[in-house]
């Protein structure tokens, strides 16, 4: 005779077990998910990090995507900041200035401090992005005696022949960079130099 009892008990049982697992298993994918997510991204803005860069770089190469432009973007007198109202506040700045980068829909990444690096994609017009930053950043930032006024400099690698090696764009956006900062804060710097290698 069969015992309808016990088998039932059983699959209640195995169900159990199984759902168990099934959580098991969902914790450990979030977990592997949010490992990767902290691996390639920046803890205190949320952009994404030099690792992530590579990997992006790859799948432009790799898809045979096209860029307008590399920018290196630099906040002006964060360290005046940090200095008068401490690293709480610089951080607030360095924030501001990353979610003026994310408002744009424009790849970027924190470099580390206050540098950051944007990638404009094709059909977008550099100054116009360069601008459309300039002009988020300068909406006042609350402190705490006040409001504090931000600026950014911004060097511009503009892109040619869709060959450019990374590392080279980015030198070359890092030194209009500097020269936007020598130029005064705020101001924006565009060079171009094309190199025929590919990463």
């Amino acid at each position: 005779m069969i015992n309808w009892e016990t088998i039932i008990e059983e699959l209640r049982a195995e169900n159990l077990r199984l759902q168990a697992e099934n959580d098991r298993l969902t914790r450990e994918c979030a977990a592997l998910r949010r490992a990767a997510h902290d691996a390639t991204h920046d803890d205190l803005t949320g952009l994404g990090n030099n690792r992530w860069l590579r990997q992006y770089w790859n799948h432009v190469q790799a898809s045979d995507a096209s860029i307008e432009a590399v920018m290196m973007i630099d906040g002006d007198g964060i360290k005046a900041i940090n200095d008068r109202y401490g690293h709480e506040v610089g951080d607030k700045a360095i924030t501001h200035i990353a979610n003026a980068l994310r408002a744009t829909r424009c790849p970027a990444i924190r470099r580390g401090g206050d540098e950051f690096l944007l990638i404009v994609p094709s059909g977008r017009d550099p100054l116009s992005v360069a601008g459309e930053i300039s002009g988020t950043v300068s909406t006042p930032l609350a402190v705490p005696d006040g409001r504090a006024n931000l600026t950014v400099s911004i060097g511009v690698a503009e892109c040619g022949n869709g060959h450019e090696v990374l590392s080279d764009l980015i030198s070359v956006a890092d030194s209009a960079m500097y020269q936007a900062k020598r130029s005064g804060p705020g101001r924006v710097i565009t060079e171009s130099k094309f190199s025929d290698q590919r990463k």
